[in-house]
């Protein structure tokens, strides 16, 4: 009998999945591949919502991503996200069908739906996941710990089931680099700038190597990174070992891509792979519960609200990203806002520019936001402190402007600008707008 991997999936509510939710069905193929050589494991869309048609269409794309399977807890409870009744329905499913493992991504709703389900389930959790390693056959999951400053490996113990994870966006992607190899960070000088306009020749004033503390299991460097062994401490990878990681990670995509068409071809069709369960609250709760003589709290809809307009696209796949931090204050943020247009990328932003209002909270970068990694991440006035660092350290290429010669952000930068933002990016937007003609 074949076990299954759970993934909750996030719509639109019009029956687009969420770029998470894509980036999560991915992660569930990579795992299902990864935990059992004899492949019997299946990757189940699970949906809940309350318009039929719209789950209809989010499973199928969810079975043309990957899945094997979708459940589609139907119900009209479920037509806005309620914590108590989301997690009454998928818990009285998980019940029943026994998944052995269930998937959430790091999003507002998983960090808010997972533990519940898991103290309904009595099941163990392991939360904001970033990674992960095999190791004698078991799996072990990689998350942050002190900050970012370290890794933790964690595993569930054999008799816990299901097992709950949360994966945060944007991980196991990375190559991990910024972490465990050294970085050529290359410093120009203000005066590369004249006359608005950015020289093509720069005189470098120096070239110097920084690298963060490598770590014992550090992000990237797993199943989902660039290979499946967890790195030495203190040891600085190689080309040779890049390349062989290079090639794990291409064999453990492959290995996940040939998985995802065998089960394609053994399954059946689309409408014969949706399940549709009815979920009313009339009799929810588990037997416990039911003993218990507790009920669900009914919430009552006030009023919906609109979200203002952002700044531009998200960040979370966006191929370039200008971010801001203290450093730029309100005005600088035009600036960035400007550039990342000209670039057809997207606004990112430090803890310190989201808390004093200058961009919201979507465009958070860093270990209390999300984390990126574009093929290129220009930061301006961000200083570098750890907990930003973990969620853009294996961007491709790393520009840093900034007047502090010595901010932490250059330990982990492959190009420096030393000099103000809002005299730097105005060359910079004219530069490109020259070329561009």
């Amino acid at each position: 009998m074949k076990k299954e991997i759970w993934t909750y999936l996030e719509t639109d509510g019009r029956g687009e999945l969420l770029s998470t939710s894509k980036e999560l069905l991915a992660k569930a193929g990579i795992i299902a591949a990864a935990a059992e050589e004899e492949k019997n494991y299946t990757v189940c869309a699970l949906l809940a919502g309350g318009d039929h048609d719209a789950l209809e269409s989010a499973a199928e794309k969810a079975l043309g991503a990957g899945a094997g399977k979708a459940l589609l807890i139907e119900g009209a409870e479920l037509s806005v996200y309620s914590a108590e009744f989301y997690s009454d329905a998928i818990g009285r499913l998980a019940e029943t069908e026994k998944p052995e493992m269930i998937l959430f991504e790091r999003t507002t709703d998983g960090m808010d739906l997972a533990p519940r389900l898991a103290a309904r389930l009595k099941a163990g959790m392991i939360s904001d996941c970033v990674d992960l390693v095999k190791k004698d056959g078991k799996l072990l999951w990689i998350r942050h710990a002190f900050g970012g400053t370290a890794a933790a490996a964690v595993s569930f113990r054999e008799e816990e089931s299901p097992h709950i994870i949360s994966i945060r966006p944007g991980s196991f992607g990375g190559a991990g680099r910024r972490v465990n190899n050294l970085v050529d960070t290359r410093f120009f000088t203000p005066d590369v700038f004249a006359a608005g306009r950015l020289q093509t020749s720069c005189d470098r004033i120096g070239e110097t190597r920084f690298g963060l503390s490598p770590r014992a299991a550090a992000p990237g460097s797993g199943i989902f990174g660039r290979g499946k062994e967890a790195e030495p401490a203190g040891q600085v990878q190689d080309a040779a070992k890049d390349a062989a990681k290079d090639a794990a990670k291409d064999a453990a995509k492959d290995t996940a891509k040939d998985t995802a068409k065998d089960a394609a071809k053994d399954a059946p069709g689309k409408a014969d792979a949706i399940t549709h369960v009815a979920y009313s609250p009339a009799d929810s709760g588990s037997q416990a519960s039911q003993a218990a003589g507790k009920k669900i709290v009914r919430p009552e809809l006030l009023e919906v609200l609109e979200a203002a307009a952002d700044q531009g696209m998200d960040p979370a796949g966006a191929n370039v990203i200008v971010a801001g931090g203290n450093g730029a204050g309100p005005e600088g943020f035009k600036l960035i806002e400007e550039l990342a247009e000209l670039l057809h990328g997207a606004v990112g932003a430090s803890r310190v520019a989201v808390d004093k209002g200058w961009i919201s909270h979507s465009h958070l970068i860093g270990q209390s936001g999300i984390t990126v990694t574009p093929d290129l991440y220009i930061n301006c006035g961000i200083s570098g402190s750890v907990q930003h660092i973990v969620g853009m350290r294996d961007s491709k290429c790393v520009v840093s402007i900034n007047k502090d010669p010595k901010a932490l952000i250059f330990n982990v930068s492959d190009y420096g600008i030393v000099g103000d933002l809002h005299k730097v990016l105005p060359a910079l937007i004219a530069e490109i707008r020259r070329h561009k003609g």
